[in-house]
């Protein structure tokens, strides 16, 4: 009853109920985990790939960009792009499980979708057919589990178990110091 007087209270003062969560609550840097079609936890034999992806509310700084990474990821002067706000960073285990991890590290675009689910890319390459789509839940404490959805020159998607906990706040880090390597690596 008390309960129940303290809700009615708080409705006639103005004051609202808590809703779903909001974006705030998945801002932040994540250990991340790839395995083909079967649940997984850190040293798995499932593991096909592991790194990082971090999640901003807003635009992603990348502090110490160099001027290859400003260009490529199409930064202003401060270090930051207005349609990014997350990035990635993959150290693959297994190459032929999986067109994850085509491209080690980038930047990436995420949104909540109406129905709760966290949605964006890690790979997609038009011209060749091919994408990998990551689609997810997180919860208040950061964990999340989700599927990844791929598929190369076929109209088939395959599915993949994906495995993350949040280790701290959005820090680009990471990424920064993937996304040097692989402009690096293009180069050569």
């Amino acid at each position: 009853m008390r309960c129940l007087l303290l809700v009615l209270f708080c409705a006639a003062c103005g004051a609202s109920l808590p809703g779903k969560p909001s974006a705030a609550d998945v801002s932040g840097t994540y250990r991340f985990l790839a395995c083909d079609n079967t649940p997984c936890v850190p040293g798995s034999s499932y593991v096909y790939a592991e790194g990082t992806v971090v999640l901003a509310n807003e635009p992603l700084f990348f502090r110490y960009a160099s001027t290859r990474m400003m260009v490529r990821l199409a930064l202003d002067a401060d270090q930051r792009n207005p349609r990014l706000n997350g990035c990635y960073a993959l150290h693959v285990l297994r190459k032929d499980v999986t067109v994850l991890g085509q491209v080690p590290a980038g930047g990436l675009r995420w949104e909540r979708g109406k129905d709760g689910l966290i949605r964006f890319y890690m790979f997609y390459s038009p011209g060749e057919e091919a994408e990998y789509q990551v689609i997810t839940s997180i919860d208040p404490a950061g964990a999340w589990e989700g599927a990844g959805k791929w598929k190369l020159r076929s109209p088939r998607m395959r599915r993949d178990y994906l495995f993350a906990s949040r280790s701290g706040p959005p820090d680009s880090e990471p990424c920064r110091e993937a996304l040097d390597k692989r402009y690096l690596d293009e180069v050569r």
